[in-house]
C-alpha cells in the first residue's frame, strides 16, 4: 500500500516520526503528510482502510505553529481523508492501536473523526463514534482521578469534541454520573478551563472558563454543595495554569455566577407556545361513573410537533403484543411512575404495574392504565379503594416518511374521603384546604414528573414503536391542571398570602410548550415549566408573593 505513496516505508517512518525540537523536520514533516493526505483520493476504498490501520500508530504528531499548522494539523487532515475514502472498517481492529497513542493521540483522531463525519454516510460511523467516545470519555475520567498531579493534556479540547460527536445531552448525563461516581465538580471544571499560548514563545495564560453552562451542566445544587467543600487558598492567577490554577479560577467563577444567580432569581415565566393547540385527545382516566377528581394533571404530547394527525394509515412500526410491551416497558420507567412509586411509600397506598386496558386495533391505538390501591381492609368505595388513577394513550398514524405520535398521560386524586393521614375517613370533607391535600412540594413534584414524562416518554415511544427518517423529532406539549375546587383546596398553601377574604379562584389552567430533543435538557425545562405553571395558577387565584416560596422549591 505504501507504494502508492511517494515516499519508500523507511523514508516516511522518518518523516512521520520527527523530533519535536527540529523545527525544519516538523516542517518536513508536514509537507509531506499534506502531500499524502491530497494523494489519498488515488487510493481504493479498502487501500484507504489498510493505510489508516498503519497511519494511526504514528499519533500523536509533533505540534506546530503558524496559519496552517504543524505535523499535527497536517495528520488530522491525512485521516480526516483517508476516513472519507473508507467503505469498509474493522473497527476492534483499530482500536487497540488508537488507544496505545495516549491522550493527544486520541484526541488527533477525535477531531479527524468528528471533521469527517458531516459527510461520512458508512455503517461502521456509529460503531467509531460510540468506541473512540467511550475511549476519550475514559481519558479525561482518568485526567480528573489523577487530581493536579496530572500531566498537562488539552482535556478542554477532548470535551469539545467528545461532545460534538456524541451531543450535549449525551455527555450531561456522561457528567452526571461521573459526579455521581464520586469525581469532584470542581476538578471536572477545571479541565475545562481553556489555555492559550500566545505566539511561539509567549507563556501559557488561562483565557477563558464558561461558569454559567457549567452551572447548567451540573445544576444548581451540585456546585453549591462543591464550592462548600475544602477550597485553594489565594486569588486566580491567568498565568497559573497549573490543574491547582485552573481550580482556583474555576471556583472563583462558579462564585460569582452562584452569588448573581441568587441576587437575580426570578420566577420562570410561561415561555410563548407554539401556535397549535393540541388540548386532551383521549379519554385517559376513564373513572367509575366519569367522575371528576379532585385534582386532575394532563400532559398530551405530538411528535413531530408539525405533524398531521388527520385520519390515514396506523403509522410503520411495531404491532400487537410487541408494542404493548414497549409502551408497558417505557411507561414503567417514566418520571410519572417514579412519582406514582414516591407517593406509594409516603402515603397508605400500594403501587400497581402498568397493564394493558384498550388494545385497540394493536396497530394505532393502545390505551394503559395503572393506580395506587389504598392498604387499608376497610376502604369500601372505589374512590378510598383508590384514590389516585393514573393512564396512558398512545395513538400513532401517518406512513413514512413521516408518521407521527400523540401520548396523553393522565393522573387523578380523589382527595376528599381521606383524613389527614390519607386513609380512608369515611365521610366527604368540604374544608379548604382538604385534610389529604398535598404540599406544595408534591405538587411541583407531580407537576414536574407528568411534564418530564411527557417530553423524555413519548420521544421514548416514537423511536421504539415507530419506524421513521426522523431523529429526535421536535414536539409539541399541552399541559392542563384541573381542580374543581380551586388549587387552594387540594394543595396547602396556608403559608401564602391571598388577597381578600374570598374572591374567584381559577379552576383549570392550560398552556402549550414546544420542546426540541436536539436542543432542550428536558429535566431542566421540565422543573422551569412546572414552576412557571404553578405560579400562574396561583396569581390567577388572588396568591401574591409566593415567588421566593416557589423558587425555594429549587434550593
Amino acid at each position: 500500500m505504501w507504494a502508492r505513496t511517494p515516499f519508500p516505508r523507511l523514508a516516511l517512518d522518518g518523516l512521520l516520526t520527527p523530533d519535536p525540537a527540529d523545527r525544519e523536520a516538523c516542517a518536513s514533516s508536514a509537507g509531506a503528510l499534506r502531500r499524502l493526505a491530497a494523494l489519498s483520493e488515488q487510493l481504493t476504498p479498502d487501500e484507504a482502510a489498510a493505510i489508516l490501520y498503519e497511519a494511526v500508530r504514528y499519533l500523536p504528531m509533533p505540534a506546530g505553529a503558524g496559519v496552517v499548522g504543524g505535523p499535527d494539523a497536517a495528520m488530522v487532515q491525512w485521516l480526516t481523508r483517508l476516513l472519507c475514502m473508507i467503505e469498509r472498517l474493522d473497527v476492534p481492529n483499530l482500536m487497540p492501536a488508537l488507544a496505545r497513542t495516549g491522550f493527544r493521540g486520541v484526541v488527533d483522531f477525535l477531531h479527524a473523526l468528528s471533521t469527517a463525519r458531516s459527510i461520512l454516510t458508512a455503517d461502521w460511523l456509529p460503531e467509531l463514534i460510540a468506541r473512540t467516545t467511550d475511549l476519550g470519555w475514559g481519558l479525561f475520567q482518568e485526567h480528573v482521578r489523577d487530581g493536579d498531579e496530572a500531566p498537562d493534556q488539552p482535556t478542554a479540547t477532548l470535551f469539545t469534541l467528545v461532545e460534538d460527536l456524541l451531543g450535549a445531552r449525551a455527555v450531561n448525563r456522561r457528567l452526571q454520573a461521573a459526579l455521581a461516581d464520586g469525581l469532584p465538580l470542581i476538578a471536572i471544571a477545571a479541565r475545562l478551563v481553556q489555555v492559550r499560548t500566545e505566539g511561539d514563545t509567549g507563556p501559557p495564560l488561562i483565557v477563558h472558563f464558561d461558569a454559567t453552562e457549567m452551572l447548567g451542566r451540573f445544576g444548581l445544587d451540585s456546585v453549591r454543595t462543591a464550592l462548600d467543600g475544602p477550597q485553594l487558598p489565594g486569588e486566580p492567577d491567568d498565568l497559573d495554569v497549573s490543574w491547582a490554577g485552573r481550580r482556583r479560577h474555576a471556583t472563583v467563577a462558579l462564585r460569582a455566577v452562584v452569588a448573581s444567580h441568587a441576587a437575580g432569581r426570578r420566577l420562570p415565566a410561561l415561555p410563548e407556545g407554539p401556535p397549535r393547540r393540541l388540548g386532551n385527545r383521549a379519554t385517559v382516566l376513564r373513572a367509575p361513573g366519569a367522575e371528576v377528581p379532585d385534582l386532575r394533571v394532563t400532559v398530551a404530547v405530538l411528535t413531530p410537533a408539525d405533524a398531521s394527525t388527520e385520519a390515514g394509515p396506523p403509522g410503520p412500526g411495531l404491532v400487537g403484543e410487541q408494542r404493548e410491551r414497549v409502551i408497558l416497558a417505557t411507561l414503567e420507567n417514566s418520571p410519572m411512575t417514579r412519582w406514582l412509586g414516591s407517593a406509594a411509600r409516603s402515603w397508605p397506598l400500594a403501587a400497581r404495574r402498568w397493564e394493558i386496558a384498550d388494545p385497540g386495533d394493536g396497530r394505532s391505538y393502545t390505551h394503559c392504565v395503572t393506580a395506587l390501591a389504598s392498604t387499608d381492609e376497610d376502604a369500601g368505595f372505589w374512590r378510598v379503594q383508590t384514590p389516585v388513577l393514573a393512564g396512558a394513550a398512545v395513538r400513532t398514524g401517518g406512513d413514512l416518511p413521516r408518521p407521527f405520535l400523540m401520548a396523553d398521560f393522565e393522573i387523578g386524586l380523589w382527595l376528599t374521603e381521606l383524613g389527614a393521614d390519607r386513609r380512608p375517613a369515611g365521610r366527604r370533607h368540604d374544608a379548604r384546604p382538604l385534610p389529604a391535600a398535598l404540599s406544595l412540594n408534591e405538587m411541583d413534584g407531580m407537576l414536574t414528573a407528568m411534564i418530564a414524562t411527557g417530553l423524555e416518554s413519548a420521544s421514548a415511544l416514537f423511536g421504539r414503536v415507530l419506524t421513521s427518517f426522523d431523529a429526535d423529532p421536535a414536539l409539541n406539549l399541552h399541559v392542563r391542571i384541573g381542580t374543581p375546587a380551586g388549587i387552594d383546596a387540594v394543595v396547602d398553601l396556608g403559608d401564602l398570602q391571598r388577597a381578600g377574604a374570598d374572591g374567584s379562584r381559577t379552576v383549570s389552567l392550560e398552556h402549550d410548550f414546544a420542546f426540541a430533543p436536539a436542543r432542550d435538557d428536558a429535566s431542566t425545562l421540565s422543573g422551569g415549566w412546572a414552576l412557571a405553571l404553578l405560579g400562574e395558577m396561583l396569581l390567577r387565584s388572588g396568591y401574591r408573593r409566593y415567588e421566593q416560596r416557589l423558587l425555594a422549591l429549587r434550593d
